[in-house]
């Protein structure tokens, strides 16, 4: 059973996230006048009032925005270690194949937000009648989370970090998780469902990277 745990978990919270898609295209749906339906529509703009309304939403949206853009830093950290290994090793194949993975993971990732965008679950609190604006799930709490996350998971399997240290950045990226979610739900820009929409998506990219994580039998190449 552990060595399935990876797995069961992936189909848990996916079965969680396409439980949470249709609820929200089915429970108490309201039609908003030249933007469309609305799911737990009570719920949803009840947050909004208590939220959104009472902060400068253009200083929050640049906050979340800086810190959307410092997770592609790992991407770039990742990145220059695989062309690192490139030029020394020589060879596509001695590349460790971790660094194979966390690249399908970031491009998975990536892929998965437009196939979700161009799906129209829901619609920004933000949109008006012939300007509408996708906003499930939220880009900066997806990507940003995903990103930090996989490349922490890959980070620790890289080095052999002593527990305080590995402490700090679990914390750390803990921290980021939370500020990005709070902060994007109070940019006005997502309804409370697509950031919860979002966090059941974060669960199931992070466990099917490591559940594919385990399937590595030589997670570093050859030097």
């Amino acid at each position: 059973m552990k060595k399935y745990r990876y797995w069961i978990l992936t189909a848990s919270t996916l079965f969680i996230f396409v439980l949470w898609v249709i609820l929200v295209k089915t429970v108490d749906v309201v039609h908003v006048p030249g933007v469309g339906p609305l799911g737990f529509y009570n719920l949803n703009t009840e947050v909004f009032k208590h939220t959104a309304l009472k902060v400068d939403i253009d200083k929050i949206s640049k906050i979340t925005d800086i810190l959307l853009y410092s997770s592609f830093l790992t991407v770039a950290a990742f990145g220059g270690v695989g062309i690192y290994q490139l030029i020394k090793r020589k060879s596509f194949k001695k590349v460790d194949p971790i660094l194979y993975l966390l690249l399908g993971a970031y491009v998975a990732t990536v892929i998965l937000y437009f196939v979700l965008d161009l799906s129209k679950i829901n619609y920004s609190p933000l949109s008006v009648a012939g300007d509408l604006k996708v906003s499930f799930p939220s880009t900066h709490v997806y990507i940003c989370s995903t990103y930090y996350i996989v490349g922490l998971i890959t980070l620790f399997k890289y080095k052999n970090l002593k527990t305080p240290m590995k402490a700090i950045l679990i914390a750390l990226v803990g921290c980021i998780f939370i500020v990005v979610t709070i902060l994007r739900l109070y940019s006005g820009r997502h309804y409370l469902t697509d950031i919860i929409g979002s966090v059941f998506l974060i669960a199931t990219t992070c466990s099917a990277y490591l559940a594919f994580l385990q399937l590595l039998k030589e997670p570093f190449g050859k030097k």
